[in-house]
């Protein structure tokens, strides 16, 4: 069953085809501003990159005095999945300007434009010419109005074949300007077409539970006649149902690991995120991941092989996990088909209806989760075994399909997330709403993984980085609450006991201590920010970015640095000196047990930013080898 082709045959019968226009002529694009844009007496400012800036001023009524053209540098825009927009005070230099309305004439910056914008006291109109064009004339623009028809036409068919690949979630600054646009539309019409164009944006990412919601509103408003949206509603709830009754009746003991990127134990419980689905679970509450970065974790749960001993660093961006991964061997022993549902895989899976498409660097949660069951539905007759791999909410700047509004982290790795806590937490409930909603398609003889790979903050060693959230909800395993130290390397005995429980596999999950590692800082943008922190004076303790290697045994951990210093924590992860630890034997053992060997930097590939850094920094690790 292909429930996405499906899924885009339901859309492609009900909603209409916008009319498609290449290009946009000189003459209609004067009648449009003309009738819609210049007013006698207002004072207006036209924003956008210089060739659509430029056009449009050329198209201006003679003796329209009081415009005025800004030109967008295309550095503060491009190349963003919001990490790269460096550049807040930006906006707040745009919410200043003393005009009447802001026309923005550049479609790949006028949704984040907006969507920042109305997080300011801004006192003008703002004035979206694609947007006015679409909902006025029912017309699809590609590319930009300043496009040359020739290029135009070329670039259209390049978009249809390749979507372009924008910034993180894209749909969802869009999603947030719609939104306010329905809620404050003057008029009936516009209304209209706000909501109406809100519910197929949310069609397209798959969270249908939201687009059902405006769907009865949109119902509300315009009444059944002439609704697309009630077919629509229908039709897809005849597919669930089906659905539901397939994925229910399957014999196959399937896996499913609800992968929840970056979310800290302390926020799982602290958020009570899926805390009805933990109740009836086996529930890890010391789950702690090895290295804390999602590639790094990949190869632990994969592997086992801890991160520098292994020498994973040599693989760390293409993780060659099929060759040496026990994991891997014993889920292929049990004959299942194993697949991941994740950023690098689930674009290119994206509806392609005319005239919409979703455009991001990484996939919504709801998308992936679909796609999970897509997956399940395919081959029905094999066992499968899936991640699904939710990243995009759970990662600055931590947008979402549900906020009213949406701050724009810098992404800085030396960053305080402080400020974005809220956020954090709106997002980490939109993404429990989403699995919550397609956890009803599952039949019960589904094994279910909820985990997060790792925490948040600074790269130094923290609690909050290193201490996950894992349970697993199967009617097979033991139920309840365990507090043994539960680490990922260990992920293979977890898949062993779900397979084959018994009382021997369960205690093999579980060890008296774990060991932690951290690398060194390897790319040139983290390297980068701790040399511009130097720069700026600030303070660049090594404690904050360096690599580490430690161990966590009965509530203390030891955290040991390149250059040969080591730190100590207690339970409540104060700071502590090791003479603060009455028992002596308990010191030794995490002192042998930890290790002190670290990567030569020297000799390898992986490290020529780390030895440019350190080299600027004036250290110097060729004596520790």
């Amino acid at each position: 069953m292909d429930i996405n082709k499906y899924a885009e045959d339901i859309l492609s019968r009900n909603i209409k085809p916008y009319r498609e226009l290449y290009f946009l002529s000189e003459v209609w694009l004067k009648y449009i501003i003309r009738k819609h844009v210049v007013e006698k007496g207002l004072k207006i400012a036209v924003y956008g990159y210089q060739n659509d800036a430029d056009r449009f001023m050329t198209c201006l009524p003679p003796n329209c005095g009081n415009v005025k053209c800004v030109y967008a540098r295309r550095e503060d825009w491009l190349n963003r999945p919001g990490k790269e927009f460096h550049h807040p005070e930006l906006i707040a230099e745009i919410a200043k300007y003393e005009i009447d309305k802001l026309v923005i004439v550049s479609d790949d910056l006028r949704y984040l434009l907006q969507m920042l914008l109305m997080n300011e006291n801004i006192s003008y109109e703002i004035v979206d010419v694609y947007e006015l064009i679409k909902r006025l004339y029912k017309t699809v623009i590609a590319g930009s109005i300043a496009t040359p028809l020739k290029d135009a036409s070329k670039e259209y068919i390049k978009q249809l074949r390749m979507p372009e690949q924008k910034k993180y979630c894209d749909n969802y600054d869009a999603i947030v300007v719609k939104k306010y646009r329905a809620e404050t539309a003057g008029s009936k019409m516009e209304k209209q077409y706000y909501l109406r164009e809100l519910i197929i944006s949310y069609l397209l990412i798959k969270d249908y539970k939201t687009a059902f919601f405006y769907i009865d509103c949109y119902t509300r408003l315009t009444g059944k006649r002439n609704n697309p949206f009630i077919q629509i509603k229908q039709e897809f709830l005849e597919l669930f149902s089906r659905m539901k009754r397939e994925l229910r009746a399957r014999e196959q003991k399937d896996i499913i690991v609800f992968w929840c990127d970056a979310l800290p134990h302390s926020d799982f419980k602290k958020y009570h995120f899926l805390e009805d689905v933990a109740k009836d679970s086996m529930v890890f509450e010391n789950a702690y991941t090895h290295v804390p970065y999602t590639h790094t974790t990949i190869q632990a749960m994969f592997t086992g092989v801890p991160f520098f001993e292994g020498k994973m660093y040599r693989n760390v961006e293409t993780p060659n996990m099929i060759r040496q991964s026990k994991t891997i061997d014993l889920l292929r022993k049990n004959c299942y088909q194993i697949g991941e549902v994740g950023a690098g895989y689930i674009k290119r899976k994206f509806a392609k209806m005319p005239n919409y498409s979703v455009r991001c660097s990484y996939p919504p949660a709801s998308m992936e989760l679909w796609e999970s069951l897509a997956q399940l539905l395919k081959d029905e007759n094999e066992k499968k075994f899936i991640i699904c791999h939710m990243d995009g909410e759970l990662h600055n700047p931590f947008w979402n399909g549900k906020s009213e509004r949406l701050l724009l982290d810098p992404g800085r790795f030396l960053g305080d997330v402080a400020e974005y806590e809220n956020q954090i937490k709106e997002s980490a409930r939109y993404v429990e709403e989403q699995i919550l909603y397609y956890l009803d398609f599952l039949g019960e003889n589904t094994c279910k993984i909820f985990m997060s790979d790792h925490g948040i903050g600074a790269p130094a060693y923290a609690e909050r980085r290193l201490h996950a959230f894992c349970f697993v909800s199967d009617h097979h395993v033991k139920k309840g609450n365990f507090n043994e130290y539960f680490s990922y390397l260990n992920f293979y005995e977890l898949l062993n006991y779900i397979l084959h429980p018994t009382e021997d596999n369960l205690r093999k999950i579980f060890s008296e201590y774990v060991l932690i590692q951290n690398d060194h800082p390897y790319s040139e943008k983290y390297s980068e920010e701790i040399l511009g922190k130097l720069k700026n004076k600030e303070d660049i303790r090594q404690k904050d970015w360096m690599g580490f290697r430690g161990i966590i045994k009965n509530g203390y951990k030891l955290v040991r640095y390149p250059q040969g210093e080591e730190s100590w924590y207690d339970p409540a992860d104060n700071e502590i000196e090791p003479e603060d630890i009455q028992d002596r034997e308990l010191v030794q053992f995490m002192r042998d047990t930890a290790g002190d060997e670290f990567p030569d930097i020297y000799a390898e590939q992986h490290y020529i930013h780390t030895r440019k850094l350190y080299e600027k920094l004036q250290l110097d690790f060729k004596t520790n080898r």
